[in-house]
């Protein structure tokens, strides 16, 4: 098990985390149904994680790239919102900055999708 990012997996976010590391730190640290927090959301990878983990999660992003796209002079990006919703219809594959982005643990562990999301917006 890798745990350095893998292109195909980052979604250009600067401190986007691999998914293989934080799956072993959620792993080591919490069972299932176990609630996971995390108060700087950024990309979301670690709700991402938590998810197909089946860890209950609360997150919380206060910036704009909370929503679906935001604008990152000049290019516009996948937010959020976007990624979680790719989680939870079984994180496919999908075309990102004319790349092909993918999830390793979602093959890995076979994540076939599913739950919801209910976000909240100030």
């Amino acid at each position: 098990m890798q745990s350095e990012l893998k292109i195909s997996e980052n979604i250009s976010f600067y401190t986007q985390k691999p998914e293989n590391m934080l799956r072993r730190i959620l792993q080591a640290s919490s069972n299932y149904n176990n609630l996971i927090a995390d108060f700087f959301s950024g990309s979301g990878t670690t709700l991402a994680v938590a998810q197909k983990l089946k860890r209950k999660w609360i997150g919380v992003e206060m910036a704009d790239y909370f929503n679906e796209f935001y604008q990152d002079e000049p290019e516009i990006k996948a937010g959020l919102l976007a990624r979680l919703k790719n989680v939870l219809n079984g994180d496919k594959a999908f075309f990102y900055i004319d790349k092909k982005r993918y999830s390793h643990l979602s093959k890995d562990i076979n994540w076939p999708g599913g739950g919801f999301i209910k976000y909240q917006i100030f």
